[in-house]
């Protein structure tokens, strides 16, 4: 047997080794390398990048080869902020050995990106504002970022309010920063300044002036009636707020030329709010005015009566009342008539004083019913200040109840004819040219000779309702004659007329009754008076109520 030296033995050994790993089976099993237990940081600040930090490589069993290293990265899909984002972490083998082994497979952890903190600088708010009614406060400027990278794009909105929409001089205001833009999500602004505003009250202006009557009656005080007043401006619609007005004179005196002053105060829930210009304490003069006496009218005291003549007043005729100034300056009047006598026709009107004249008048309405009326006179002082005083006016019955059936008979017509009451007169008595006829108490009146003068009667209805009937006239005496041809009549009879002026006539025809039985219009001096339908008796005709026949049918 050959001896082999070492050197040979090493040789072929070395030789073998190399032939088993060119064989095709030895170098194609790779080993398959298993790590476990690789750990990240589970959080990181916003930064721009998909890096995320792997704290531990994990473990993994002894390599046969120690010719190997194994590194490894971990990645976030994306780069913005937000939780449990998968984090891929890839391994890479390097080294000798590295090509003996498989690497290993990539690995899904989960972690967070928080947003990163970013600062504010430049912000200029109004901290002092005037009240108006809400907690608005005016960003001046809006503070700029710090800290934003510069890839991304972010912007800013500012809005500040105070704690408050009140008037106070330490209100906290609350400034609300709004990141807005593509990136603003990955960020978030550092804790906010607080803020210290003030609230001032809300000046008003009054819009104009007030009214005030410049003339007042003394009454002791020193007051003065504001007559309109002027709006407040610049107030908040839905606060309660207002202001009120007294006005005064300088002395409550009776005098002219007084100085008349003006005190404004606000009023309402919010007037903490507000302030007026003039400030609410301030009291101002505007004006100047009088304070005169009371009215009085001395000839007006009690229940005065109007009264024009002995009987009263008559449609269309002129009451008038005259009085007498004892104090003060009257200016208007109006006679404030009753409710019957409003439904008569009577106008309830101002009229000037005159004090040339001092009189109080005014017109009967036309056909106005008889009886007794009561009213107030009202009287305006020249400040405007009211006096009144009862009164009362008689007016008659119109002069057509009075007919006169024969030249020296006058009558009244109690028939009912004229306004349907029948005996509607109880008592009468009668008068002419104004004097009282005494112990003539029957429902006519003869005149011896004929009727000449003014006539007329006072009539009761009953109880204490009595009233006078309007005075005609009558005067048989006169030139003017009336002739009837024939008389006694059949059924016809010529009128014939001497001495009359008017051309057109009018002819009444009344029977015992003082009741017209015919009425009839002609003109000339020269008339046929158709009688045929009247009965049997005696007549009386009468032409333009002046001249009168008695006529036997």
């Amino acid at each position: 047997m050959k001896h082999l030296s070492l050197h040979h033995v090493m040789r072929a050994t070395a030789l073998a080794c190399m032939l088993v790993l060119l064989q095709p089976a030895a170098w194609s099993q790779l080993d398959t390398i298993h790590i476990s237990g690789t750990s990240i940081d589970t959080t990181k600040v916003y930064d721009g990048t998909t890096a995320a930090n792997i704290i531990t490589l994990g473990e993994f069993p002894l390599l046969p080869y120690n010719l190997v290293t194994i590194d490894a990265e971990a990645h976030y899909l994306d780069a913005s902020v937000g939780e449990d984002k998968p984090v891929v972490v890839t391994f890479t083998l390097s080294g000798d050995d590295a090509y003996r082994y498989v690497t290993p497979d990539s690995i899904v952890l989960y972690a967070d990106i928080t947003p990163l903190p970013i600062a504010t600088d430049g912000l200029q708010l109004q901290l002092s504002r005037e009240y108006n009614g809400t907690t608005d406060c005016e960003v001046i400027t809006p503070d700029s970022l710090i800290g934003i990278l510069p890839s991304d794009t972010v912007g800013l909105i500012v809005t500040a309010t105070f704690a408050s929409p009140n008037v106070s001089f330490i209100n906290p205001i609350t400034v609300t920063h709004t990141l807005i833009g593509p990136q603003a999500g990955n960020y978030i602004l550092a804790f906010p300044f607080n803020y210290i505003g003030t609230i001032t009250r809300r000046s008003l202006n009054i819009g104009g002036y007030p009214t005030v009557r410049l003339i007042k009656e003394y009454d002791g005080t020193d007051t003065a009636h504001v007559i309109s007043r002027p709006e407040l401006q610049n107030t908040i619609e839905a606060d309660d707020i207002d202001f009120s007005l007294t006005a005064y004179y300088d002395s409550p005196e009776v005098g002219d030329n007084k100085t008349i002053y003006f005190h404004y105060q606000l009023v309402g829930d919010d007037i903490d709010n507000y302030q007026l210009l003039l400030s609410d304490e301030d009291t101002i003069s505007f004006e100047k005015g009088r304070i005169v006496l009371p009215l009085i009218i001395d000839t007006l005291e009690g229940d005065q009566q109007f009264v024009a003549t002995a009987y009263g007043f008559c449609s269309n005729e002129r009451a008038t009342l005259r009085y007498h100034v004892q104090q003060g300056e009257p200016i208007h009047y109006r006679i404030l008539f009753s409710d019957e006598a409003l439904a008569a026709g009577f106008d309830t009107n101002w009229v000037n004083c005159n004090p040339d004249d001092s009189l109080i008048s005014f017109t009967i309405p036309n056909n106005c019913p008889a009886r007794h009326y009561e009213a107030t006179i009202e009287f305006l002082n020249v400040s405007l200040d009211p006096t009144y005083y009862p009164c009362s006016f008689n007016i008659n019955f119109n002069n057509a109840y009075l007919v006169m059936p024969f030249d020296d008979v006058i009558s009244i017509d109690n028939s009912g004819s004229i306004d349907g009451q029948p005996d509607r007169f109880r008592t009468f008595q009668w008068y002419h040219n104004d004097q009282i006829i005494p112990n003539y108490d029957k429902p006519y009146y003869q005149e011896l000779g004929g009727l000449t003068g003014k006539y007329a009667v006072m009539v009761n209805m009953g109880a204490e309702d009595e009233a006078m009937v309007c005075p005609t006239y009558f005067n048989t005496a006169d030139k003017t004659s009336l002739q009837l041809m024939p008389s006694p009549v059949v059924s016809t009879t010529t009128v014939k007329l001497q001495g009359f002026e008017e051309t057109q006539h009018q002819l009444q025809i009344f029977n015992s009754h003082g009741v017209v039985v015919i009425t009839t219009t002609f003109e000339g001096t020269q008339y046929q008076l158709d009688l045929s339908s009247l009965p049997q008796g005696t007549y009386l005709v009468t032409v333009d109520g002046r001249s009168t026949k008695t006529l036997k049918l």
